[in-house]
C-alpha cells in the first residue's frame, strides 16, 4: 500500500476495507471514521460526544 501525500486524510481512509454487509452500509465508512477522527481531536470522550 502507498501511501498519499500530506493532507490526503480521506484517501487513508477510503483504503481501509469495509468489513460490514451491504445491509449496516448507510453511509461511506471513510466518512464515518473520518467524523470520529475530527471529534477525538475535538477532545469528545465518548461515542454520545462523538455523535
Amino acid at each position: 500500500m502507498t501511501i498519499p501525500a500530506d493532507g490526503e486524510l480521506l484517501a487513508i481512509l477510503a483504503a481501509i476495507p469495509d468489513p460490514r454487509r451491504r445491509l449496516g452500509r448507510r453511509h461511506p465508512l471513510a466518512a464515518m471514521l473520518a467524523a470520529t477522527i475530527c471529534g477525538l481531536l475535538t477532545g469528545a470522550t465518548g461515542c454520545t460526544a462523538i455523535a
